[in-house]
């Protein structure tokens, strides 16, 4: 679900992308057809190439970013290994590694708060203001610092 929805804003903002384009040049041809002066022409000409240049630095801010941290436990200073990374704006993250390392492509604008989640540890959210390595180490849970003991025994040795 996290993969779709990703690829669908992705695909609608290239999609919104190309139809302003098209929407420009549609522009460009009608008033060269109504007016036809090669000066006039000259000048649509500059602009149409300061606007592509504009529009291409536009798409280029908002191209893909790497976030890079670790996840540790608190108290051992252990890695954290399958901890959960999630972009609380785009939905986008991953999980860490065995080494309690994580990275991702951010597609979006900073400041990102990021939200880390692990089985049996408080769920933390943190703000980046900017791209940089993180480190996060995640607090357990009190309810399980006791010792659980599980037990089984067959129907018919009852």
């Amino acid at each position: 679900m996290l993969n779709t929805t990703l690829k669908h804003t992705k695909v609608i903002g290239v999609i919104e992308i190309i139809y302003f384009c098209c929407h420009v040049i549609r522009v460009y041809l009608t008033i060269r057809v109504f007016i036809g002066s090669s000066v006039f022409y000259s000048n649509i000409m500059k602009k149409s190439v300061l606007l592509f240049a504009v529009l291409f630095a536009y798409v280029g801010v908002f191209s893909q970013q790497p976030i890079k941290g670790k996840i540790l436990d608190s108290e051992t200073k252990e890695p954290l290994v399958g901890a959960a990374v999630i972009s609380k704006i785009t939905g986008q993250g991953t999980i860490t590694n065995s080494n309690g390392d994580f990275q991702f492509n951010y597609s979006g604008m900073f400041p990102v708060t990021l939200t880390i989640r692990f089985v049996s540890y408080i769920t933390q959210e943190i703000t980046l203001e900017k791209n940089k390595d993180v480190v996060v180490s995640l607090v357990p849970s009190a309810s399980t610092k006791d010792e659980i003991l599980v037990t089984a025994r067959r129907r018919n040795e009852e």
